[in-house]
């Protein structure tokens, strides 16, 4: 437990005098405070005790030495009900791992945060299936509710780095589509999905292509998963989704790079696009000489 002096010592890294005088305007934390785990969980302490009723932004990026200790202090306070208006959650180059992120996403259907529009675990360290599949976990109880009427969020960044990859692979990400496909969940407001430098075949692909062909991701616009290891049998099946697609999709912006998808693979879902839509899309394929020329080499590694 954080004594009053610990508390009040982060609340001054932030420019208030003492951790009882958190500002009632909504507020962001963390965007430019370097913390420690120590500093993290004096701070949801203090929420705990003293409240943060307007607190929308939690910004924890760019902090290195954060690991999943400040990470189950953020899920403390959630489930503890001290951030009832928390929208975006940012980690981001933390060394955080599943046992922190799950903890995290699984707060979210716990103490119902009906809010939260973002959540990114960016570049951290020992991010894979356990996260994504807290999630889908957390998507589903939060969508039994009775007192849910929709979930809100747009943004889904679990991506890995070309030094710091993250190990999402088929089994987590077929568990995810397919519980969209069920209509466990409902993910209407869903803009961005970024799976990024990680371990998705075509196998996990096709089956997030059929949860986009079905309706089930309507207002998407961004899809990257570059550096993985989806093929152009892959990015047929994208281009399947514009055609089969009961709504003509929102999505444009796709990044497929560094894997095995080729100019056959881009050309296929550029034409599916404006043959349906009648509308540009953006296929990233960059560094084309290593999906076209150099196969053999180990999936995802840039060259």
């Amino acid at each position: 437990m954080a004594t009053e002096e610990e508390m009040d010592a982060v609340a001054v890294k932030f420019g208030i005098e003492s951790a009882r005088g958190w500002p009632e305007e909504e507020m962001a934390m963390g965007v430019e405070q370097q913390l420690t785990d120590d500093e993290v969980a004096a701070l949801m302490e203090s929420f705990v005790k003293y409240g943060a009723p307007k607190l929308r932004y939690v910004f924890l990026s760019g902090n290195p030495e954060l690991s999943d200790a400040a990470a189950r202090a953020l899920a403390g306070a959630m489930r503890a009900k001290a951030l009832p208006t928390l929208e975006v959650i940012h980690f981001r180059q933390n060394a955080i791992t599943d046992a922190g992120a799950a903890e995290v996403v699984s707060a979210i259907s716990e103490a119902l945060h009906v809010n939260i529009r973002e959540i990114e675990f960016e570049e951290c360290e020992g991010v894979g299936d356990e996260t994504l599949r807290a999630l889908t976990e957390s998507l589903r109880r939060m969508w039994e509710n009775p007192d849910v009427g929709d979930i809100y969020l747009e943004k889904l960044d679990f991506a890995g780095s070309q030094f710091i990859r993250h190990h999402i692979g088929d089994s987590a990400l077929s568990q995810f589509a397919t519980a969209l496909l069920e209509r466990d969940f409902y993910l209407n407001h869903l803009e961005e999905i970024n799976l990024s430098d990680n371990d998705i075949t075509d196998e996990g692909f096709i089956k997030l292509c059929e949860a986009i062909a079905d309706g089930r991701l309507p207002k998407l616009e961004h899809l990257y998963l570059s550096c993985n290891k989806i093929s152009n049998v892959g990015a047929q099946k994208l281009a399947d989704a514009f055609t089969a697609a009961r709504e003509p999709l929102e999505l444009y912006d796709m990044r497929l790079d560094y894997q095995l998808v080729g100019w056959d693979g881009r050309r296929a879902i550029v034409e599916a696009a404006k043959a349906r839509n009648d509308r540009k899309v953006s296929v990233i394929l960059k560094h084309l000489e290593f999906n076209e020329l150099k196969k053999k080499n180990k999936y995802g590694v840039r060259m």
